[in-house]
């Protein structure tokens, strides 16, 4: 999808959000608007259609055969599982993991696990999406939901809640989507939520934490935990992973009950002031809390540095990539052509990126006779934080990337208007510069002018000791 069709999807779930008293529904005693907003926008914003209803056929003796082989290695897993008491649980996904200097670490996770070790206070490590490449000693709880049933979800149930044959016949109108297949993916997701609920009550049972951390709060494993923790009054903490703000449908509510949505976070932990403020902004007079708790990961890869394969022949320019359509604008491509004698670029491609686009990327370089010009093997091995600091100028559209350049003091380029509403509190003059309309002539006057008035590159990196402080105190 396009950043102007992302643009216009999210205004029209906006517009869902304030015309019906969404903050009022409960299946279940479960806040269901923050899964219905999410079920909307990912499902539309990742292509997936809403307009068929082709399902997929299984014999019944298979899916017997799977859920019994599923079931029997739940149970050997749960019998095999030794978990005590622990102040701090943390849960995430394989794919929040990366490699770093020979580990296979969470890198948000990692430097709050390395300061509560180095204070004596006990926790535990989760991944509640792990895979066979996901390595390390945490504790694969995705294996256990075979054995958890929640409370089950009807059709019935959804129409119960005040104006929602209304909220459907406005979504029909707005995105055309097949209403039997919309409601069944409703059903299933809180269904699948409920059943992680289950899960996570039984392991805080265990554990009696203060705290649980979760990564990307909207996956159904993620709302399961604030369910649970919400219910046993264990203060549920979202760390930020990427961009926020009023563009990204999970951070930005203009209804929220008194007492708060049940199935979000109580805190919110912010990279930086401008992601702060703005989630501060619409949770005001509620239970949830905004807080500075700045990058864990930018703070632990300085302090750890040791970098020896950054080239440095030419000043690089960075473009950390995302999943959208067209895969490289004709803009960035004939930039890249016109500079690449005099910079090295590198292209961060994005972790969701697919193969085929990945492939349709090369193509185009390739064609246009720059891909022996472009670093694309360091770009996308060495850690983030350290392209960014060695880089001299940065280009994204609206990659959370853009908030760790501007805490490294590294110059950035925000290209078209939904970045640049993104990342408006933090446009300075000579050191973030939003191009609204992008063109290779403006583009190449930025960057000449950026060269020109280079920043100091020392930064001052935020510490989040103190609000884990605060938790375990």
């Amino acid at each position: 999808m396009s950043s102007e069709n992302r643009a216009i999807l999210i205004q029209k779930i906006n517009l869902l959000e304030q015309n019906f008293p969404v903050e009022t529904w409960e299946i279940n005693g479960m806040h269901v608007w923050p899964l219905f907003k999410k079920h909307l926008f990912f499902s539309l914003n990742s292509g997936n259609s809403l307009h068929t209803t082709e399902k997929v056929k299984s014999g019944k003796l298979k899916i017997f055969t799977n859920k019994a082989a599923s079931l029997l290695s739940a149970l050997n897993y749960i019998l095999k599982l030794k978990i005590g008491k622990c102040e701090i649980v943390f849960s995430g996904a394989a794919s929040h993991k990366v490699y770093y200097q020979d580990q296979f670490i969470n890198r948000y996770f990692k430097p709050v696990n390395q300061y509560l070790a180095e204070k004596n206070i006990s926790f535990l490590n989760l991944n509640f999406d792990s895979s066979p490449q996901s390595k390390g000693d945490d504790f694969a709880i995705d294996k256990l939901i075979p054995l958890f049933r929640g409370d089950k979800v009807k059709i019935r149930d959804l129409k119960k809640l005040p104006g929602f044959e209304a909220f459907l016949t406005s979504v029909n109108e707005y995105f055309g989507m097949n209403q039997a297949q919309f409601l069944s993916g409703l059903i299933r997701n809180l269904n699948t939520v409920a059943r992680w609920k289950k899960l996570y009550l039984y392991i805080f049972k265990k554990t009696k934490p203060k705290a649980s951390f979760g990564l990307c709060y909207y996956s159904p494993a993620m709302f399961g935990m604030n369910l649970a923790a919400n219910s046993m009054g264990i203060t549920a903490i979202d760390m930020q992973h990427g961009a926020q703000g009023e563009l990204h449908p999970a951070y930005h509510y203009s209804k929220v009950p008194t007492n708060g949505y049940n199935s979000l976070p109580k805190e919110f932990w912010c990279w930086d002031d401008h992601s702060y403020r703005f989630i501060a902004q619409w949770s005001n007079g509620t239970k949830h809390k905004a807080k500075v708790s700045g990058n864990p990961w930018l703070l632990y890869v300085k302090e750890r540095a040791v970098v020896t394969d950054i080239p440095k022949e030419k000043p690089i320019i960075l473009f950390t990539h995302q999943p959208l359509v067209p895969v490289i604008n004709e803009y960035l491509v004939q930039s890249i052509k016109d500079t690449c004698e005099d910079f090295l670029w590198m292209i961060r491609l994005h972790p969701r990126i697919t193969v085929e686009d990945r492939n349709s990327l090369i193509a185009i370089l390739k064609e246009e006779g720059v891909l022996d010009k472009i670093d694309l093997k360091i770009a996308n091995e060495l850690a983030l934080p350290l392209l960014l600091e060695h880089a001299s100028i940065h280009i994204s559209k609206f990659s959370g990337a853009i908030i760790e350049g501007v805490a490294l003091n590294t110059p950035t380029i925000i290209l078209e208007q939904i970045g640049i509403k993104t990342f408006s509190t933090i446009m300075e003059p000579g050191r973030v510069i939003g191009i609204d309309n992008p063109s290779k002539k403006v583009i190449l006057d930025i960057i000449q002018q950026l060269m020109l008035n280079k920043p100091n590159k020392k930064s001052e990196l935020k510490d989040f000791t103190h609000l884990v402080d605060e938790i375990t105190s």
